[in-house]
């Protein structure tokens, strides 16, 4: 069923709660681009970027330890 980006959020906090802060920090951003008037600045861009970058990273090195 769709969703929109704030239940979608609520339901990637439930299964992946250790990674609330970026979850939350990736869908805010998504927000302001898809919906505001505002563009998105570089800096921002970047550490959204970053931050999804090492959440994935983390997520990857937790699925594939032995």
């Amino acid at each position: 069923p769709a969703q929109t980006p704030l239940e979608h959020l609520r339901v990637l906090e439930q299964r992946f709660p250790q990674q609330q802060d970026v979850l939350k920090q990736v869908t805010e951003a998504y927000l302001v681009a898809r919906y505001s008037q505002k563009p998105v600045s570089r800096e921002v861009f970047h550490s959204v970027k970053e931050a999804w970058q090492r959440a994935v990273a983390h997520h990857t090195r937790l699925r594939f330890r032995a």
